[in-house]
């Protein structure tokens, strides 16, 4: 079944100080709250039906390893990083060492803001076709809202680590090319 539910809820990305300002809602944080144990059984249904739509746009596969994704890796990363968001929905500081080591992977691979929207969109098509009919709008808003928080909260890690890259002696925004001037073993295989 196709989700449609989130069709009618218009979220849209917030620029980065709105973002930093902005929390959930109390019906978000209530909502996941009370769905989050219900979801997390079916998590790693829903991340492998999600990697399926998301790459069906070619351009996201770049993006992920893989081997990680033959060998289910990535979908199970995915489902226990929902489910550790979800269960500490009030309580994000429980993310603290999460964060900072997705931001980095994010960061490595050039994954910028207008990714997220794409990420969010698949990922709640794939909540309501895993889930079904049990998804009520309200269901779907309050986890809409969750997805894009947290997009929010990792836009605004990748944001300083960007920022940071940028500012440094001979540093950079973005894919930069480089010429090999040489190359050397440094290591018998």
């Amino acid at each position: 079944k196709k989700f449609s539910h989130h069709n009618s809820i218009t979220i849209s990305f917030l620029d980065q100080k709105e973002r930093s300002t902005m929390a959930l809602s109390p019906n978000a944080i209530s909502v996941v709250k009370a769905t989050a144990a219900a979801v997390a059984p079916h998590a790693g249904a829903i991340t492998t039906n999600f990697y399926g739509r998301l790459f069906q746009n070619p351009a996201m596969y770049t993006f992920f390893n893989k081997a990680n994704q033959r060998k289910g890796r990535q979908p199970q990363a995915l489902a226990d990083a929902v489910v550790a968001y979800a269960s500490n929905i009030d309580n994000l500081g429980a993310l603290k060492h999460a964060v900072p080591l997705m931001a980095h992977k994010h960061c490595a691979l050039h994954v910028l803001p207008e990714h997220y929207q794409i990420v969010h969109d698949n990922l709640m098509d794939a909540i309501g076709d895993t889930l079904g009919d049990v998804v009520t709008p309200e269901i779907a808003q309050g986890w809409s809202e969750a997805v894009m928080g947290l997009a929010g909260i990792l836009i605004d890690a990748e944001e300083t680590l960007y920022s940071q890259a940028e500012a440094r002696e001979g540093g950079w925004r973005g894919f930069r090319g480089f010429t090999v001037a040489s190359k050397r073993v440094v290591e018998d295989a």
